[in-house]
């Protein structure tokens, strides 16, 4: 995250510099988690640093004539799970449709659907019991500690996003095209600003360094 913070910057930098560096450690890697935590917490509320909405997720669902299927598929990993699958495409040798308990559009090989099972009466009948499934917001695993990383040093705090999150941020945040599946097709998605200093931010920022170098 970066911002024009200079105003900010002029006044605590002679208090700053009364501090040794343990302080400033502290107080950096204190900052580090305290942006952490206000980042994490807007996105989870699925809002843009101006408190504005996230865009909502596009249906995934695919219009199709193709009644649902279900069939027992072996996974790389050579575990077997039953896919429930409606609104497929047949595309030679993968099969594309909504996989109802993945909750999304995938791909599957042919050649690793072990048999055919009988389908449920009536498309809308689930595999297993989901009462009071509450439909998952975007991004809230990018949130996890172990994706969602935190840096400090005497001089500068920092939050961002490592591995394959950095990546699925980095997409999201510029509105950048990327492919959805494996058949190549690309789809632009919108602008969902995860970073960003918001105005209570800045005042959250200010309102710290205030407290802890005149303390």
């Amino acid at each position: 995250m970066a911002d024009d913070l200079s105003q900010l910057e002029t006044w605590a930098a002679p208090l700053l510099a009364r501090l040794n560096s343990q302080e400033r450690r502290a107080m950096m890697r204190d900052l580090a988690i305290g942006l952490r935590k206000r980042q994490s917490d807007r996105i989870k509320k699925q809002e843009n640093p101006d408190s504005s909405s996230f865009v909502p997720r596009k249906s995934n669902r695919v219009r199709s004539a193709n009644p649902p299927i279900r069939f027992l598929y072996k996974k790389p990993n050579g575990i077997s799970r039953i896919v429930y699958m409606r609104s497929w495409q047949n595309n030679g040798l993968r099969i594309t449709g909504f996989d109802r308990e993945a909750n999304g559009i995938r791909t599957i090989l042919k050649s690793r659907i072990e048999h055919y099972l009988p389908t449920p009466s009536g498309s809308g009948q689930t595999l297993r019991n989901k009462k009071g499934r509450i439909k998952q917001k975007m991004f809230q695993r990018l949130t996890q500690p172990k994706f969602f990383k935190m840096a400090s040093d005497i001089n500068s705090a920092a939050v961002g996003f490592n591995g394959n999150a950095a990546d699925i941020a980095e997409i999201h945040q510029l509105g950048l095209k990327d492919e959805v599946n494996n058949s190549g097709l690309e789809y632009d998605y919108p602008k969902r600003e995860l970073l960003g200093f918001s105005n209570a931010d800045r005042q959250w920022v200010n309102d710290f360094l205030v407290d802890r170098l005149t303390r």
